[in-house]
């Protein structure tokens, strides 16, 4: 027996849920509008609001401190998050697992009789040196993920969700083929698990129906759901309908698919690793219990927004008053209102000169210094909180000077930006890398290697690295000296680590140690021969040898001569 199609729209898992969790989630959306209303009050527009509609009777704030605060911090949280030419993430390598790998292979073949010791001890220099050529390998992977990130340019996307984060306190991340795409408060519903990470997700959008893809438009037809519109002729070009995107996760994977009118639309399914997902919901802070967090402005400035906004309005109303100038007129006076109304500058009216005056509204002798000397504090405060007051007096953004801004941003911020280094730089670092291998950009690399992306303040590019081996070397001459550091130490390993934490490429710039010793064998036999020919004025025998010599210096090694020419026809 064939089943009938739909006659009309039905509740399909999808939208279900997004009922089901919607409740909760709408408290934090009035939270987050009680804070844009101080702050960017078109920030939140309604969830059904049309992309043509006006933003509609909205309250502007009287004191600019909000706004002003908000776009400053969230300019140096976008700088600071995904810095211009600077590296923000790294590439290391699992120490753990790298050292008892080399040790057991060096085990093995000991036990087998296959080194001997002083052999045992030149593998170990050549792990070494393979360990530290592939930190330049890490090195140059990390450039080449940055440069695909820089192609992109995600800093405006970047800014928005920083203002989401500091307004809304919570904010979706899509990360798609096309570059990052930000969804508000308003249009998710968010279940977590115990620990804290995502648990199911459902992201409700509004999509005109000519905008859906022709499948998608055809197999809503086939199945009837479309049937409810069908009196409609022109409903193709103006209907929008809920699209519904359904998003779980478990402890390895993340699966989502989409739904409309309560059907799974085929096409729409798909997975990734759980640390791989391209779903990212960010939030301020990490509560038990909660799916969602306050914003940053409801959670340390919205009390002091509140009072700026109030005195201001009072002085403000105040000042206004002070402003107002009104002309009195003396009852039974010759002259009339409209006549005074009507007359302009400079013209001749017939009056006594009392019959028209001034009139004081007697607003002088109040005192508003107490209120003035309340809203200085406070708007110092607020920017003390915005960071509005630290600016950087300086041409150009070092590392340095990152890692300081990223230190105070964390500090100010109460672990904000630790918190979305983790949940969005590092999977989006993750992501682009997988996208890399599987494309063939870069190589695959040996199971020894699990790249580990290290983010936020324990990875403000390599410039960690390179301050380190600064104070080791300083350590290291003041105490010991120069000559007897650079006599024990490798020289080439350390131009090597250098390298790689400048993040510079040393590739033909660092003279091999092959070369090296070629060169210092050249130059022993040139010294050689300038002896032999200043002996040879003596005896001609030997300057015959040396002339032997230099012929022999002449030609190429070996494996360096050119292939004869075959014989010509």
């Amino acid at each position: 027996m064939t089943q009938s199609p739909d006659t009309g729209p039905r509740v399909g898992r999808a939208e279900a849920c997004y009922q089901r969790l919607e409740a909760r989630r709408n408290e934090f959306v009035e939270r987050a509008r009680a804070a844009q209303r101080l702050t960017l009050p078109y920030w939140l527009p309604d969830a059904d609001a049309q992309d043509d509609s006006p933003p509609g009777d909205r309250r502007i704030p009287y004191t600019s401190v909000g706004s002003m605060g908000v776009n400053n911090l969230a300019s140096r949280l976008t700088m600071t998050l995904m810095p211009v030419g600077e590296l923000f993430f790294r590439f290391a390598i699992d120490e753990i697992e790298a050292s008892l790998a080399q040790t057991v292979a060096l085990n093995q073949r000991a036990q087998a009789g296959m080194l001997e010791e002083e052999e045992l001890e030149q593998a170990q220099d050549q792990m070494a040196a393979e360990r530290s050529s592939l930190d330049g390998v890490l090195a140059t992977l990390e450039r080449g993920v940055l440069l695909d990130l820089e192609a992109q340019d995600s800093r405006p996307e970047i800014d928005e969700l920083s203002k989401h984060l500091l307004i809304a306190g919570n904010v979706l991340v899509q990360d798609t083929d096309d570059g990052l795409v930000c969804h508000s408060l308003l249009k998710y519903v968010l279940r977590r698990f115990p620990n804290g990470r995502p648990a199911e997700l459902v992201l409700m959008e509004l999509v005109e129906l000519a905008e859906l893809p022709k499948g998608a438009v055809a197999f809503l037809e086939k199945q009837g759901a479309l049937n409810h519109l069908s009196e409609r002729t022109d409903y193709k070009s103006e209907e929008k309908l809920k699209v519904f995107t359904h998003v779980r996760w478990d402890r390895a994977r993340c699966r989502w698919h989409q739904e409309i009118l309560g059907h799974v639309i085929p096409g729409t399914s798909g997975t990734s690793k759980a640390d791989e997902s391209p779903w990212m919901p960010l939030r301020t802070q990490r509560l038990s219990g909660t799916a969602y967090s306050p914003g940053y402005v409801e959670a340390v400035a919205l009390g002091d927004l509140l009072t700026a906004d109030t005195l201001t309005q009072a002085l403000t109303e105040r000042a206004v008053g002070q402003s107002k100038f009104l002309t009195g007129r003396r009852p039974g006076a010759h002259i009339t209102d409209r006549a005074l109304r009507r007359a302009k500058n400079g013209d001749v009216v017939t009056a006594h000169p009392e019959d028209i005056f001034s009139i004081e509204l007697g607003l002088k002798g109040q005192n508003t210094a107490q209120a003035e000397e309340r809203l200085s504090k406070i708007e110092g405060r607020l920017n003390m909180m915005f960071m509005v007051m630290q600016a950087r007096d300086s041409e150009r953004t070092t590392a340095e000077e990152i890692r300081q801004l990223a230190m105070q941003l964390d500090q100010a911020l109460s672990g904000l930006y630790s918190l979305v280094a983790k949940d969005f730089l590092q999977p989006l670092v993750r992501r682009r890398l997988v996208k890399m291998l599987r494309t063939g950009r870069v190589p695959q690399m040996p199971e020894i290697v699990r790249p580990v992306v290290n983010v936020g303040l324990a990875a403000i590019g390599r410039a960690t690295d390179l301050e380190r081996l600064r104070q080791f070397l300083a350590v290291l001459f003041q105490s010991v000296g120069p000559e007897q550091v650079l006599e024990s130490m490798n020289i080439g390993e350390l131009i090597r680590r250098v390298g790689a934490a400048s993040s510079v490429p040393i590739a033909g710039l660092v003279k091999s140690e092959a070369r090296k010793q070629r060169e210092r064998q050249q130059a022993q036999d040139q010294a050689m021969v300038m002896q032999m020919t200043q002996a040879g004025a003596a005896d001609p025998q030997r300057l015959a040898n040396a002339a032997a010599t230099v012929q022999g210096m002449a030609q190429p090694p070996p494996d360096q001569a050119m292939p004869e020419e075959p014989p010509s026809p």
